[in-house]
Parts: C-alpha cells; structure tokens; sequence
C-alpha cells in the first residue's frame, strides 16, 4: 500500500461520523509496519526509519525527542502513528490550515507537520 492509497480509502471512510480520532482509527489501522509505506516516507524525505533496537543502540543527540525537527535523521513507529493521527485529524474534523492532498509529503518539513498536528490529537 502506498501513502496515497491508504488516504483514498480512509477519505471514503471520512464522510462517516466519528467521536473520535481513535474510533477512526480503531475501524482503519494506521499501517506502521507497512514496508511500502516506511519507504516511500524515507525516499520522499531523506528521513531513515529506525526501530526500537536501533534506537536503543544509538547514543546520538541527532535522534532525541528534544532536537528541533529539521535537524532530525530518522523517524520512528512512533512518528508514523502521529503522522496518520495527523492526516486522520484533518479528514474527520475538517481541518482546512493544513492542507491535505494525495502527494502530502514532498519533504521532511510536510512529515514532521502531520507528526506535530498527531501528537495533539
């Protein structure tokens, strides 16, 4: 599945009405370990997925939570999730600011919006 796919089907989903975020997403699983997904996401920004063991076996400032997101080199399970609670956010409440569209990631500026606008959710 790509990207663009998993947004098709979760905008034809999105004329139902849900409570919440997480009823949304309990009916459409946020796809982080789709293989496809992971690396489209990494090609689109230069970004590197990492797991729970690499991350645990860098001791490097580059990936900390703290470090300002265009300094970032890697993204996690973590990010993807907040990345789709983002995208999934903006389809059910109608969120226009931040402007979805099937070519949503064009850098690693785009991605980390969604993951910032997913954390809030």
């Amino acid at each position: 599945m790509s990207i663009e796919e998993y947004i098709k089907k979760l905008q034809g989903d999105s004329e139902a009405k849900y409570a919440s975020v997480k009823q949304f997403i309990d009916r459409n699983p946020i796809p982080v370990k789709d293989k496809n997904i992971i690396s489209e996401i990494e090609k689109k920004t230069g970004l590197v997925f990492v797991t729970g063991d690499d991350v645990a076996e860098r001791v490097c400032f580059a990936n900390s939570s703290e470090l300002r997101d265009d300094f970032k080199s890697s993204f996690t399970c973590g990010d993807m999730k907040n990345f789709f609670k983002g995208i999934i956010y903006q389809l059910i409440m109608n969120e226009k600011e931040l402007g979805i569209e099937y070519n949503i990631i064009k850098s690693d500026s785009d991605f980390w919006k969604f993951v910032e606008a997913g954390k809030k959710v």
